[in-house]
């Protein structure tokens, strides 16, 4: 009929484990940022994270990241922590390889994962603000404030460059 469209035939199928998947765009920073960070000089490297803002989303990349900087992690490496630190040293031998300048593509992700970190933060500290102004007198409150003003002029600096 003239106005309708005319189906294919071909719908798109879409299992539920193809949809796990999916990276978003903070996963593939992290991965990014982990991946990169064997690349660094160690002086270079604990210089730039010296004050960070960088939050990992999974626990495991919170302790790849501790791991791949020489910080101590609670007893031997366990074996899933052992095994990705080598696929990350893998990758990261593979990335030195096609990326240019290693230092800039470092600064670049660790930057963009810094805001995404501080944006999450700060949407996580309004929920708390706006809990804390519902109690009227909540002593809470301006210690909440604080911290927002805090993170809203770091999150300014890094967006500034």
């Amino acid at each position: 009929k003239k106005g309708q469209r005319q189906s294919s035939g071909f719908a798109p199928t879409r299992d539920p484990e193809s949809a796990k998947k999916i990276q978003t765009r903070r996963d593939l920073l992290e991965d990014r940022v982990l991946t990169l960070l064997p690349m660094i000089p160690e002086a270079v490297r604990e210089q730039e994270l010296s004050g960070h803002h960088l939050v990992f989303t999974a626990g495991l990349n919170q302790d790849l990241f501790h791991a791949l900087r020489g910080k101590d992690i609670v007893g031997v490496l366990r074996d899933d922590l052992q095994k990705q630190l080598d696929i990350i040293r893998f990758k990261s031998e593979v990335m030195a390889q096609l990326v240019a300048n290693p230092m800039e593509e470092f600064l670049v992700s660790k930057r963009e994962l810094e805001r995404e970190s501080l944006r999450e933060q700060l949407v996580a500290l309004s929920e708390e603000i706006r809990k804390a102004e519902r109690t009227i007198g909540s002593p809470e409150t301006q210690p909440l404030l604080e911290s927002f003003r805090t993170l809203s002029e770091d999150l300014k600096k890094l967006s500034s460059f």
